[in-house]
């Protein structure tokens, strides 16, 4: 059974554009990067010019400039040899650069480049990194909970670079720079409510952040809102109510 008959035709997708697509780096790095967060089915697509677009592969080692992966098409296993090199272009699952010291055994990655001699072993031109830990990280929320013993909130809702859009539990330490309009703002003075933007390493499953910085944003509430509501009414001539009216 030859190489070609072991993938199905659903799989072995003929692309024309895909030279086009592996030759622009980033069109990889940011293909779902500002999509909600998902796991896409695994899947290998090849151009008659030996091409190669892989989602999904599972690394099982990396050596060198040398990195091993598989992929699971219905009951036949794939492994994938990818030779790496300056020209390599590496990103995490947000769409921002990396490095091959990234990329640990676990991880999936989406990568494009050209086969090489026998077998599964590819020139690759672009890995992406879907699952690994990103380093400066930054997500946004509001103040859900707080932990004050542990020195962690929870943000409901939080909105992450690689645009998830799920609760994230953010951890601090007495390392980690916490300000609000500028100034010094101790943990204990955050509040449930407050916007937060955090800045730190988040987790490979995208649900912690170990933050370095934190900026506060504190809403002045319905204080503000009636003041507001009063001005505007009394630049159109009429009467605010209270909220005791």
């Amino acid at each position: 059974m030859t190489i070609t008959q072991k993938i199905s035709a659903s799989v072995l997708i003929p692309i024309m554009a895909l030279a086009t697509i592996l030759g622009a780096a980033p069109a990889i790095a940011s293909a779902d990067s500002n999509s909600k967060s998902r796991i896409e089915a695994p899947s290998v697509a090849m151009s008659a010019e030996g091409k190669v677009l892989v989602k999904q592969a599972k690394v099982t080692s990396v050596s060198g400039a040398t990195i091993n992966a598989s992929i699971t098409l219905g009951s036949g296993t794939l492994s994938w040899v990818l030779n790496t090199d300056a020209g390599t272009k590496f990103y995490n699952r947000t769409g921002s650069t990396g490095v091959i010291g990234d990329i640990a055994t676990g991880d999936l990655i989406t990568f494009g480049g050209e086969l090489q001699g026998n077998g599964f072993t590819v020139k690759a031109l672009a890995v992406k990194d879907m699952t690994g830990v990103v380093t400066n990280a930054s997500i946004g929320g509001k103040v859900e909970s707080i932990n004050t013993s542990a020195l962690s909130l929870v943000l409901d809702k939080s909105r992450s670079d690689n645009g998830n859009d799920k609760k994230v539990t953010v951890q601090t330490s007495a390392s980690t720079a916490i300000s609000m309009n500028g100034s010094v703002l101790p943990f204990a003075s955050i509040l449930a409510g407050d916007k937060v933007k955090a800045t730190g390493t988040l987790s490979a499953d995208g649900l912690t952040l170990s933050a370095t910085t934190l900026v506060i944003t504190r809403s002045n509430g319905s204080e503000d809102r009636n003041f507001k509501g009063f001005i505007n009414s009394w630049f159109k001539g009429g009467k605010e109510k209270s909220n005791n009216d």
